[in-house]
């Protein structure tokens, strides 16, 4: 069955930003959202669900890098700062889980399960589960969200392997915004160390449904309408996934936050996803999209 779906992540971790991915499943495109039930605004983002009385899909975003933890800081010390909040970079977290030893591991997998209950208890269907900045996919971490995913009863999995880019079509891209350039160099790394864990989480998602491909991580922080419409256009059959993080440019502050959170949470271009989200040029191309593969 060839399926195109629209994420949005980080559900619960800002009120600009529960606010922009309701609307853009309300007015838009958006096919279905992840939680952050460490995120600071996590009881905002329930509130605002049942009160629009939204329909929305929602998953499970495990998140082990920001927020506050669901298992009381001192039995997680190797993941928490001195204020008991969730604190380590995407680096320092791989080292951790890969070579800090049983001990770490144990704390990574009772956060996990943790953050597992915690959705368990908001009453929502938990429709599938990926990872805050995608460190579900860290192969010592995947196992663990396996094993509670399975647990759990939870039917899908992101693998976040993105196919390598058509260079050609981007140097275009790029010559005509020069600012894209940052970005890909930004995010080139990320995609290739995520295709190389693809292959471990693969063989571990055994039994638990995966998409073929997700489009977003080269793209993280400058989708905007006519990109949007790209990815769209370029997606192959099968079951793909477009992974988004629309927003309001509205400043918020929170002390249980990464900077480089809120920064990417509140710049401009959150406000550019939301427009391409539910802007009609956008609409349309999803509907050729849809009516093309049905031939």
């Amino acid at each position: 069955m060839n399926r195109l779906i629209l994420n949005a992540d980080d559900l619960g971790i800002a009120e600009s930003t529960n606010e922009a991915i309701l609307q853009a499943h309300r007015d838009g495109i958006l096919t279905r959202c992840s939680l952050m039930v460490v995120g600071p605004a996590c009881a905002h983002a329930m509130a605002a669900i049942r009160s629009w009385q939204s329909q929305i899909p929602v998953g499970l975003h495990i998140s082990l890098t920001s927020g506050r933890p669901v298992s009381p800081p001192e039995t997680i010390p190797s993941l928490v700062n001195g204020s008991g909040v969730l604190h380590r970079g995407f680096a320092s977290l791989w080292a951790l889980a890969t070579w800090g030893g049983r001990s770490a591991r144990e704390e990574i997998s009772r956060e996990i399960a943790a953050q597992f209950q915690a959705f368990a208890e908001t009453g929502l269907p938990l429709n599938h589960v990926d990872g805050h900045r995608h460190i579900h996919m860290i192969p010592a971490i995947f196992d663990l969200v396996v094993q509670q995913a399975r647990a759990n009863h939870c039917p899908e999995i992101r693998i976040s392997r993105e196919p390598f880019p058509k260079l050609a079509g981007r140097g275009r891209d790029v010559i005509q915004q020069p600012a894209q350039l940052v970005d890909l160099v930004r995010n080139l790394p990320k995609l290739w160390l995520l295709a190389w864990w693809s292959r471990h989480a693969r063989r571990g998602a055994a039994g638990l449904q995966t998409l073929d491909r997700v489009y977003g991580i080269l793209d993280s922080g400058c989708i905007s309408i006519d990109r949007l419409q790209q990815l769209i256009e370029e997606a192959p059959a099968g079951r793909s996934e477009i992974i988004v993080h629309p927003g309001l440019a509205r400043a918020e502050t929170s002390p249980v936050l990464e900077p480089g959170d809120c920064e990417f949470l509140h710049s401009p271009r959150r406000f550019s996803e939301l427009t391409a989200l539910i802007s009609p040029e956008v609409r349309d191309q999803l509907h050729q999209w849809n009516q093309r593969m049905r031939c």
